[in-house]
């Protein structure tokens, strides 16, 4: 194997044809030899439940093209976007031989991205002004209005948005990451139309497809949107999707246990949400009407729905902090192929924190990634108790998947 292994910042939440064209396109226009994906767990970064479990998807990566998949840590698959960014950018770094970073954009522009993150790094003196003379605009939000103003448009759509903070980690960690970027085909990020036909370039969005299936579509209209081995999985997990009935109730539950202080300790809280919360919750009937109730110019939906699901797995400040102050401490294979596997064997030389396969109950008390390693877990259990399953398939339990 050559040395020109490339690596990606994932969610996968389902693996669907528009995923399986940004690899073969990576390695088409890289001519490279292997893919590395760093991938969202049983959470994702919208704060939900995967549809379907992160093993499943990690399979369905590894058929559609990825040669290794290496789970993005609860902590931070759960949390903004510099989080979410700068840590799948530190893992990839760690692993110690992937040389090149590829992400999809709705510009297609590197030069345009990386005229934004230096556009920003310039702002930052304007911030607080402009945040004391905003107070009701949401962090997206005036991020956008600043950006305008200086005549770039780069930050306001979603796989935009990553790719600066895919950008600004990399120089934040100095990582030997070259990026680029694939321009994104299909439908919009968050379009909720499904594409009828199966043209080359007309994908239909993840967001359209979980939002069809969890209307009640069956598994088998999705048929023109995704790889078999993702078909096969849907229809396999059909009827078993995280409910959102069930987060509601344990959302609630877990809220009568807090008070305003105690609900301010939660990473990502900020003066006045705590208040904000515990409100709705006493008159919200269900989970859609809450995040609705909590919502504001200053609150994003996905904002909202982060904090949330950081309440259901009573995830500290403390453990996170801000800006950057923590990065994961391990590496946790999920899946790989015959290509993964030597990848890994040379990983046990070249990675700079701990590559785990087998996760076993005394890895929760290693002090280097136990505390970050216990989420994972947690969030696995929680999401099979929101399908309405038992545990049984465990991060203890369940080995890393291998397609040969």
């Amino acid at each position: 194997m050559s040395d020109q292994i490339v690596g990606m910042i994932t969610e996968y939440n389902p693996f669907h044809l528009g995923h399986k064209y940004h690899i073969s396109e990576t390695k088409r226009l890289l001519n490279a030899d292997a893919v590395v994906a760093v991938m969202s767990g049983s959470f994702v970064q919208r704060g939900e439940p995967a549809l379907l479990d992160k093993w499943v998807r990690a399979a369905a990566a590894v058929s559609g093209g990825v040669d290794l998949v290496i789970e993005l840590p609860t902590l931070f698959a759960v949390s903004s976007a510099e989080y979410f960014a700068t840590a799948g950018v530190h893992l990839l770094n760690q692993l110690g031989f992937v040389k090149q970073l590829s992400f999809g954009s709705e510009s297609g522009s590197l030069d345009n991205l990386k005229n934004a993150v230096t556009t920003l790094s310039h702002l930052d003196a304007k911030w607080l002004k402009a945040r004391n003379a905003n107070p009701e605009l949401s962090y997206p939000a005036l991020k956008a209005k600043l950006m305008k103003a200086e005549g770039l448009g780069a930050a306001e759509t979603p796989n935009d948005i990553l790719g600066i903070e895919y950008l600004k980690a990399i120089n934040a960690l100095d990582a030997a990451l070259i990026p680029f970027t694939v321009k994104r085909a299909g439908h919009d990020y968050h379009d909720l139309t499904l594409e009828e036909a199966r043209p080359e370039t007309a994908f239909s969005s993840a967001s359209a497809i979980r939002n069809a299936l969890l209307s009640g579509l069956p598994p088998e209209t999705m048929a023109k949107a995704v790889p078999t081995q993702t078909l096969d999985a849907l229809i396999a997990a059909e009827h078993q999707y995280p409910s959102s009935r069930k987060r509601f109730d344990l959302l609630r539950y877990r809220l009568l246990l807090h008070t305003p202080q105690s609900l301010s300790q939660i990473h990502d809280m900020e003066d006045g949400l705590p208040e904000r919360i515990l409100a709705a919750a006493v008159t919200s009937q269900d989970y859609e009407a809450l995040v609705t109730a909590i919502k504001s110019k200053r609150h994003t939906r996905s904002r909202i729905e982060r904090v949330l699901s950081k309440i259901l797995l009573d995830i500290p400040f403390s453990l996170l902090g801000k800006n950057r102050e923590q990065l994961p401490n391990y590496l946790r294979v999920l899946a790989f192929n015959d290509r993964g596997r030597e990848l890994l064997k040379r990983a046990k030389k070249t990675a700079g924190v701990p590559v785990l396969t087998n996760v076993k109950p005394k890895d929760l008390n290693d002090p280097l990634f136990g505390s970050q390693l216990q989420f994972d877990l947690r969030a696995t259990a929680l999401r099979a108790m929101l399908c309405g399953q038992a545990p049984a398939v465990s991060d203890f339990t369940q080995a890393p998947v291998y397609l040969r």
